[in-house]
């Protein structure tokens, strides 16, 4: 009998070490924000706004007697937790008394609103078999890749999030509100309501993104410039520049050569074309260029930039920049739905003599890239119209000035389709007037990012 009641005694006090082990002893840890290790911080719930990531380091140490089993659990309403491919150490592992181990983590908030996880460790015997898991936690085993591509990110961003059909001039889209991101269908003309070109749109997404940086190991506001993502394009991400750029006209000489003044709105000869993809491109010094802007005097305008700091100021971020093909079709009416002129845009229609499309580096947005950015919701209207707040007030794209788009008119040899101050799109002008710039171009394919959620304090920022 006592024989029994030792044995019994022995086991009891087994599974007490064992329990203490996965529970008392757990773990010294410390979770972090802002790419920082702060080793004294016991800090284990961590806040994630909705619908974003957040990286943070994890510190387990072993303050048992011995080699044990280690692995980092969560909780959370709507949270997913991995652990970076590059991360320092493992989040499942085995290490000695008195070891330290820093995991990476990527934490991830599928939800509309704002989430708390909980971040912990369990410990367990070196050859103990599983680790066990508290009731309610997960164990961190998948792995995250530090550098996503950035067109591959907003894809899943779209096609992960939950759908509510909009429709605008009759045709149905696909809208997944929490991301203010919807797909285009191709101007409409796709059966699959997920299928198309996957934009950004609404009054005030998370399209930030830093580009155009003078030091891409340290990404801020400081060194880079804040573009915005208009969206995926057969794989491709399309951005423009948050900022505009000078009074510029859209061409001011056919052959570029200062002698002719035949101004047109031929794309591939005109001015804004030379200068975006020659000294912008090559952030020249300075550049003299002459300007008519009201058709009867010539103006000189110095457009200087490296000074400002607005070329494109390195081999890195000229890297960047995809090669690519531009659609230069076009129409004869500011008054047409997003998915009339995006037809427009991609046909045959042009002024006689005029090419229908260009490969380059450096353009400006279509027309259609404007409308789609509204949030059908709320705008109903064709392109052109100015009525009210509900198209000016619910599109990102939408600025207090006027700027040129790369459409032209296809009855006209000078005119051109712009963005009015006031909202919509503006008359189509002549070429030889002056306007804002927005640059756009094309990221090349192998383009990720490492961090940020695209919001204007915490944008996006490339690998």
């Amino acid at each position: 009998m006592k024989k029994r009641i030792i044995i019994v005694m022995f086991i009891i006090v087994i599974g007490i070490t064992i329990t203490m082990l996965y529970n008392t002893f757990a773990t010294s840890s410390t979770v972090l924000d802002n790419y920082e290790i702060v080793i004294n911080n016991s800090k284990e719930e961590v806040m994630v706004p909705a619908n974003s990531i957040k990286t943070v380091y994890y510190k387990v140490e072993n303050i048992n007697k011995g080699k044990v089993q280690y692995g980092v659990i969560y909780k959370g309403e709507n949270i997913t937790v991995k652990v970076y491919d590059d991360t320092v150490d493992e989040a499942v592992g085995i290490f000695d008394y008195e070891e330290n181990k820093f995991i990476k983590l990527c934490i991830i908030n599928s939800g509309t609103t704002e989430s708390t996880v909980t971040i912990k460790a369990v410990l367990g015997y070196e050859y103990g078999g599983d680790l066990i898991i508290p009731s309610g936690y997960s164990l961190v085993n998948t792995t995250y890749n530090n550098y996503t591509g950035l067109a591959k990110y907003i894809n899943d961003l779209y096609l992960t999030h939950s759908k509510e059909i909009v429709s605008n001039n009759n045709i149905n889209y696909n809208y997944a509100t929490s991301v203010n991101l919807m797909s285009d269908r191709l101007g409409g003309t796709t059966e699959d309501l997920d299928s198309g070109n996957i934009r950004y749109y609404g009054a005030s997404p998370n399209n930030y993104i830093y580009f155009n940086c003078d030091d891409y190991s340290n990404q801020t506001s400081d060194t880079c410039e804040l573009w915005r993502i208009i969206g995926v394009f057969d794989g491709k991400v399309k951005i423009i520049r948050d900022a505009i750029l000078d009074d510029l006209c859209w061409d001011y000489d056919y052959n570029d050569d200062q002698i002719s003044t035949t101004r047109d709105n031929n794309w591939q000869t005109s001015s804004l074309n030379a200068l975006l993809n020659g000294d912008y491109y090559n952030n020249k010094d300075t550049i003299y260029y002459s300007y008519d802007y009201n058709n009867s005097s010539t103006i000189t305008n110095t457009v200087d930039f490296n000074s400002k700091k607005i070329g494109i100021k390195n081999d890195i971020t000229r890297d960047f920049i995809l090669e690519t093909y531009w659609f230069l079709g076009g129409h004869n009416s500011k008054e047409v739905y997003s998915n009339e002129i995006y037809t427009y845009e991609r046909g045959t229609n042009v002024y006689p003599g005029r090419p229908i499309s260009w490969t380059g580096k450096i353009a400006l947005a279509y027309p259609s890239d404007y409308g789609y950015a509204s949030n059908f919701n709320y705008c109903v209207d064709v392109i052109g119209s100015t009525s009210g707040t509900d198209c000016k007030g619910n599109n990102w794209m939408n600025t207090s000035n006027w700027y040129w788009l790369i459409t032209p008119k296809s009855s006209n040899s000078e005119y051109v389709l712009g963005v009015q101050a006031v909202g919509g799109l503006g008359d189509f002008t002549r070429v030889g007037k002056k306007s804002k710039i927005r640059p756009v171009l094309y990221l090349n394919y192998n383009i990720a990012i490492q961090s940020g959620d695209g919001s204007q304090s915490n944008p996006y920022r490339l690998s």
